[in-house]
């Protein structure tokens, strides 16, 4: 899980753009360009419309748009595009759910359209872990995962995981019941 690293960081024309990706700016950026795989085309083309909607749904400061629409403009095309195409890339796919460097991660929304995973999240956040809707909104969905599995966690140690309880002696027990047993003539064939 990438529960400390889920901000990215672009930087454009010297000013640094903090993004964050909620469960909200997940369900919008989804939504509005009809799933993730047509928004990351965008940006492969180099969109500044995709790139814009990205910053205005996930910016920490929503005020650094105009900005960042400034200095874009004063980029040469090749030198300021790249890296921050890049780095939205990388952005739009955590907020998808898929982490390169945790494959097992992705598991969890295999065969699940986009909607029907941020809608199963928003079931967990607001359900299972009691979050306010807007907590769970401005939750990434690392932290909900992470949350939800800490949950079962303490369900697991409260009540059980369902698996038969193999009762074990600790080995001093043992030994003292050995000792017991041959001193009483109890370790003999009967």
């Amino acid at each position: 899980m990438r529960l400390a690293e889920d901000t990215i960081i672009v930087r454009v024309d010297g000013q640094e753009i903090i993004l964050r990706p909620t469960l909200r700016a997940a369900y919008r950026l989804e939504r509005q360009f009809g799933g993730f795989a047509a928004l990351l085309r965008q940006l492969l083309d180099g969109s500044l419309a995709a790139m814009a909607a990205i910053i205005r749904e996930a910016a920490s400061e929503p005020s650094a748009l105009p900005e960042f629409l400034e200095s874009v403009e004063r980029l040469p095309m090749r030198t300021g595009f790249d890296s921050l195409r890049a780095s939205l890339m990388s952005f739009v796919c955590v907020l998808a759910g898929i982490e390169p460097d945790q494959p097992g991660d992705n598991d969890a929304s295999a065969g699940m359209t986009a909607n029907e995973f941020h809608n199963r999240l928003f079931r967990i956040g607001t359900g299972w872990l009691g979050w306010t809707p807007e907590v769970t909104w401005n939750a990434t969905i690392s932290e909900i995962r992470v949350a939800y599995e800490g949950r079962l966690e303490m369900l697991k140690a409260i009540f059980g995981d369902g698996k038969p309880q193999v009762e074990t002696i600790p080995e001093e027990a043992g030994i003292a019941a050995l000792k017991v047993m041959a001193a009483t003539g109890q370790n003999k064939a009967a």
